[in-house]
């Protein structure tokens, strides 16, 4: 469902690069494959949930 472009055609590989994902909605429409490429992902479906459930 996303515009998902394999970025690893269009860089050079650099042992100090880390690549992360911050995926700020619907994790559950990314592809398993896209999300492998990736060093670290974080999403905030959890915490915008409990913030949701618990206001202030």
């Amino acid at each position: 469902m996303s515009n998902f472009t394999d970025y690893t055609e269009h860089i050079i590989y650099h042992p100090k690069h880390v690549n992360l994902m911050w995926n700020i909605s619907h994790p559950e429409l990314v592809d398993k494959e896209e999300y492998e490429t990736y060093d670290g992902i974080d999403d905030l479906k959890d915490k915008i949930e409990y913030y949701l459930r618990n206001p202030s």
